[in-house]
């Protein structure tokens, strides 16, 4: 868990204590839902720290395919250069 997603967990549980619905694992926000019971600077706080967690979650994705990329690159290259040789 990182750190962004360690705090948004923390918030999630002193803001709802595990009371508010969910759906597709997001909190509900609709109408009379507990988040638009939520002061509206809790609310911003609580939605920029959602956007910090996904951000964070893309540039892991990022890193992971440009780990990948890297190596198929070195891969390509190494069979380049044993095919010089031959």
């Amino acid at each position: 868990m990182t750190d962004a997603s360690e705090r948004f967990a923390e918030l999630e549980e002193k803001l709802f204590a595990g009371r508010a619905a969910r759906v597709d694992g997001k909190i509900e926000r609709g109408h009379g839902s507990l988040f638009r019971r939520l002061p509206e600077d809790e609310q911003r706080r609580y939605l920029a720290l959602e956007a910090e967690v996904a951000a964070e979650a893309k540039v892991a994705l990022a890193r992971t395919a440009l780990t990948l990329a890297e190596n198929a690159l070195a891969a390509a290259e190494s069979k380049c250069a044993a095919l010089k040789g031959e």
